[in-house]
């Protein structure tokens, strides 16, 4: 949970000084597999068996919490969606 007061609005037209990535969300987890198995019909001409799989697990990849300070909310990501396994 991100504790918002700690941080304030900078001026206008100005970056700030709060740094990258000081908000870290869940990780990506992206597992994609291909089998194949090729057949050999002439001495020159082949039969090709593909399979391919994307997202193979079907892992939900989940989005960073919002980093704006205008909102009284701050968005959380539960512990219940790193403990689904």
């Amino acid at each position: 949970m991100v504790n918002t007061s700690c941080f304030v609005a900078p001026a206008q037209f100005t970056y700030g000084n709060a740094g990258r990535d000081i908000v870290i969300g869940p990780g990506l987890n992206n597992f994609d597999a291909t089998f194949q198995k090729n057949f050999a019909i002439r001495e020159r001409m082949q039969l090709q068996f593909r399979a391919d799989m994307f997202d193979f697990f079907n892992h939900p990849n989940l989005n960073a919490p919002k980093q704006v300070l205008s909102t009284a909310r701050c968005e959380v990501i539960p512990l219940w969606y790193y403990h689904q396994r």
